[in-house]
């Protein structure tokens, strides 16, 4: 079983009707969309040491004025001694924001990065783990399974022969299709051009067990490549199982799942689940990037039973991805990465409940 980690915390927002935070989870695996992969410059990146007290006047004065143009830095950032000579080495103390910010993406793998449970944060910082900083305000905002519905049932009949005559021992193995297709992210929205995924795979394990040991509610925080996040509950059902989740989750785009705030993949999405007696769906769509790398994102993932000894996993899902700066991804090189993402995906599942 590949190493995860994950720690549960039970919190409220300060407004009426909170939902619960079912999960506030500091996690680590590997690798997303693979088209940055070349450029990662290695795995292993050694832990910072804290700076000692003599130098916490120093470090007060770093994070004042970087907080300047990072402004969560004041109460967040963790100062060390990789962060004192980063910040001397680089004479940021006379740069603007928009000189700090432009050092930052040109020096992009300089960082040596963070310990367990932190993200890099103003370039040159540690921070606690991502949390959701975008609410749904509308039942609206929920209303995202007629979306998901209407552009899987415009999938092109080679795509849903590849999948649906699949042999068994290909669905073992894992099979996936991608291509570029027309969605609509909204009910009546313009639909545009997206990267589409198809990709399923049989685990032997029965639907009870697999289930059991891979709660439905948890497949976004079980995901591999998986750095950290946060997940509110809004609604539950009768069997205390999660309907309505809010989530976000950052996902590294590096071998080795060495976290970038550039160019991690960082989404906040609302999230339908449904039940039945040998079967669960989440429905999704990304609300909410606050690294804007993820343009649009929406899709299902469906566990059901397949037979009496085995769970068959399905991925159908629709994306648009930016680049540091907001610069679009093409689809067309979008969408053969999605296979082998979302292969990796399902196969971390198998390794979750084998």
């Amino acid at each position: 079983m590949l190493a995860y980690g994950l720690q549960s915390g039970w919190h409220s927002l300060a407004r009426e009707k909170a939902p619960m935070i079912r999960h506030r989870t500091l996690a680590t695996v590997a690798l997303l969309f693979p088209l940055a992969a070349a450029a990662a410059s290695g795995c292993v990146a050694s832990e910072p040491e804290e700076v000692g007290d003599d130098t916490a006047d120093r470090c007060a004065e770093i994070i004042a004025h970087m907080a300047q143009c990072y402004p969560d830095l004041a109460t967040e950032a963790l100062c060390t001694a990789d962060t004192v000579a980063q910040y001397d080495a680089l004479g940021l103390d006379t740069q603007s924001c928009e000189g700090i910010e432009g050092l930052g993406k040109a020096d992009l793998f300089a960082f040596g990065g963070c310990g367990q449970n932190e993200r890099v944060c103003g370039w040159i910082f540690c921070c606690d783990d991502y949390d959701i900083t975008w609410l749904p305000e509308t039942d609206e905002d929920w209303n995202v399974l007629p979306v998901v519905e209407d552009f899987q049932a415009a999938t092109p009949g080679w795509a849903s022969a590849a999948i649906e005559q699949a042999s068994l021992s290909e669905l073992r193995a894992g099979v996936s299709v991608s291509y570029q297709q027309q969605v609509a992210e909204t009910v009546g929205g313009a639909p545009r051009e997206m990267a589409v995924e198809i990709t399923r795979q049989v685990i032997e394990i029965p639907y009870p067990l697999f289930v059991q040991r891979l709660a439905t509610e948890d497949w976004g925080i079980q995901l591999d490549h998986y750095l950290g996040g946060e997940v509110l509950i809004y609604e539950q059902d009768e069997q205390g199982r999660a309907t309505r989740q809010l989530e976000r989750m950052v996902l590294s785009p590096f071998p080795c799942d060495w976290e970038s705030p550039l160019t991690n993949n960082d989404m906040t999405k609302v999230e339908v689940i449904r039940y039945g007696a040998d079967w669960s769906t989440v429905t999704w769509r990304v609300m909410h990037s606050n690294n804007n790398s993820t343009e649009t994102d929406v899709g299902s993932v469906d566990f059901r039973a397949y037979g009496e000894s085995s769970t068959v996993v399905t991925f159908h899902s629709a994306h648009r991805l930016n680049a540091p700066g907001g610069i679009h991804i093409p689809n067309s090189l979008l969408a053969p990465s999605l296979s082998s993402t979302f292969l990796d995906f399902v196969r971390h599942y198998r390794n979750i409940v084998e």
